[in-house]
Formats: structure tokens, C-alpha cells, sequence
């Protein structure tokens, strides 16, 4: 089974920086709630972290080959021992970006960003109810709920960092399409025939939405065309993956490959301790294999790059 290492981006509202959000999942490391946790801190330059699922579960089944056939066999496990997903990721501190470690049946990357949204309003409403309080909380005026609710305006947004086949891939096995936006790498005639401002544009951005009853299969086929048949400097479809769970999935030119390994090279190592949580996350062979892909010149450039 491969092991293999996505990209993501995340984007904060108003009022909260990555810098709070981070320090505030630091805060609330070990921390299980509905079978998951998370832990985090500073490595090397970036927040590395990872992320627990807790199957419900306390037993498996067992296959053992023998030489002619083989036997299924549960196996249980001891009371208070439970079957443990476990996903390591660095997230770089100034641009949002980062790389996310994925298997076969672990939560994949869309899932992690929705349990840290989840975090993010929890976050969020905690520094509101706490500054509507202090502004005199049922006493406050109109203006200053206003003003505060303003602060915090705004969500926690992400993506998935896609290369164009696994763009096309993704975009196929998803359950809906809301939108599509994309950008030429050059304006074309057409452009400037659909509006004479084009014509002296530096770039020309196109977003196209789709209705509830608009067959799905069609969507997907034209966006995988448009995608191969021009030449796209940009490019993000918005909906739901084929988990059912809210998505943007990027396309990005830069990014050169993904690193992988074997799972039962590298499950060896995964160790964890509550009672030592960072060292555990600082000290772990996959946040290393991270890091290491994150300086290549060509990952480095997209991690850091301005976002825009």
C-alpha cells in the first residue's frame, strides 16, 4: 500500500491570522472529540502536525496464506486498545500551504481541512462571545455588535494543490459541481470579441456556475475538457467530493511530483505518546520525509510563493 504526500492551501477570515489558528490547535493538542485529535507544533520553519482518526472498533480480520488457500480469522484487541488513522502533515506559517500525508482509507485531505474549519468557527465564535461580553454582552449596543461581528467576517477556506491529471481525476469522481473558474495563460481572440476592455487586459479571469438539475456527468466531461484542450494558468471547481464533504480542488503547473512510500516501510515508526505529544510529532520520521520534500527547490517555490 502507498503512502503518499498531497498538497493543500488554507485561507483565514478577518480577525484571525494563520498565527492564531495554529497557536490555538497547539492549544487543544490531544484533544479527542468525535473519534479524532489533532497535535501541533513548531519545526524547522513550518507547523508540523498530525492528525488521529480512532476507528470504533476492537476487533479485525486476519487472512494467513497457506499452501493451499488461506483461513479468514478475527483477531481482537485488548479493551482499551482501539485501531488508530494516523496523518502527518506541515503547514508553511506565512502562505497556508503545506503537505499532507495520505493512505488508503485514512482520512484524505478534504477531510483533515474540514475538521480544522470546524475548529476555526469553534475558535472564531469563542473570540466573539468573549468580546460581545466584554462590550456588555445583552447591555451592547447595536453599533458595537456590528463592529464586532464585522471583525470576524469572513471563513476558513482551503484547497487541494492538484497537478492536471489528478485535477481531472478529482474532478471526475465528484458528487457535485457548484462552480468553475479558470484563466487562460494567454487572452484569446474570442476574449477580446466578448468584451473591448479584454482587449487591453493583462488577464482575463472566467467563472462559470451550474444549476441543481444540470447532469453532473456532462459538468465533469466539459471541465476535463477545457482543462486539456487549453491552456490554463489557473484553475478551481468548487463542490463535493465523491465523500460527500465540501471542496476546492486547484490546479497548480509547478508542482513537480509527489513523494511516496510503502506503508509497512515507514508504519514502524509512527509512534505517539500523550504525555509527550511534541516531541512525539517533532521527533517523527514522517514530519522528517516532510520537511525533506518541502526544500526541494520546486516545492519550496509553491509553499512559499505569494499567495494571491
Amino acid at each position: 500500500m502507498k503512502v503518499r504526500i498531497l498538497g493543500f492551501q488554507w485561507q483565514m477570515g478577518k480577525g484571525i491570522t494563520l498565527e492564531d489558528f495554529c497557536n490555538h490547535l497547539q492549544s487543544i493538542s490531544g484533544q479527542e472529540k468525535n473519534g479524532k485529535l489533532i497535535a501541533l507544533d513548531a519545526k524547522d520553519g513550518y507547523w508540523a502536525g498530525v492528525l488521529l482518526t480512532i476507528k470504533d472498533m476492537k476487533a479485525y480480520c486476519q487472512m494467513k496464506r497457506m499452501e493451499k488457500g488461506f483461513k479468514i480469522a478475527p483477531q481482537k484487541l485488548d479493551d482499551d486498545s482501539r485501531i488508530a488513522d494516523f496523518n502527518y502533515f506541515i503547514i508553511h506559517p506565512q502562505t497556508g500551504r503545506g503537505l499532507y500525508q495520505h493512505y488508503h482509507q485514512s482520512p484524505v485531505a478534504n477531510t483533515f481541512c474540514n475538521f480544522c474549519r470546524r475548529r476555526y468557527n469553534a475558535f472564531r465564535d469563542e473570540r466573539i462571545a468573549a468580546e460581545l461580553a466584554a462590550a456588555g454582552g445583552d447591555d451592547i449596543t447595536n453599533s458595537d455588535y456590528k463592529k464586532i461581528r464585522a471583525k470576524y467576517k469572513g471563513y476558513f477556506g482551503f484547497e487541494t494543490l492538484l497537478r492536471q491529471e489528478d485535477f481531472i481525476k478529482c474532478v471526475s469522481a465528484m458528487n457535485n459541481v457548484k462552480n468553475f473558474a479558470f484563466e487562460l495563460a494567454t487572452i484569446t481572440d474570442e476574449e477580446k470579441l466578448f468584451t473591448p476592455a479584454s482587449e487591453y487586459a493583462s488577464r482575463c479571469s472566467h467563472k462559470v456556475f451550474f444549476g441543481g438539475d444540470t447532469l453532473m456527468s456532462n459538468v465533469k466531461q466539459s471541465i476535463a475538457g477545457t482543462v486539456e484542450k487549453f491552456g490554463l494558468k489557473r484553475a478551481t471547481v468548487h463542490g463535493q467530493d465523491e465523500h460527500g464533504q465540501d471542496t476546492v480542488y486547484k490546479l497548480v503547473h509547478d508542482y513537480a511530483t509527489y513523494e511516496e512510500f510503502e506503508y509497512d516501510d515507514i508504519i514502524g515508526s509512527v509512534e505517539l505518546d500523550s504525555e509527550n505529544l511534541k516531541q512525539s510529532v517533532c521527533n517523527a520520521m514522517l514530519v522528517e520525509e516532510l520537511l525533506k520534500v518541502a526544500v526541494r527547490p520546486e516545492i519550496k517555490a509553491l509553499l512559499t510563493a505569494k499567495v494571491k
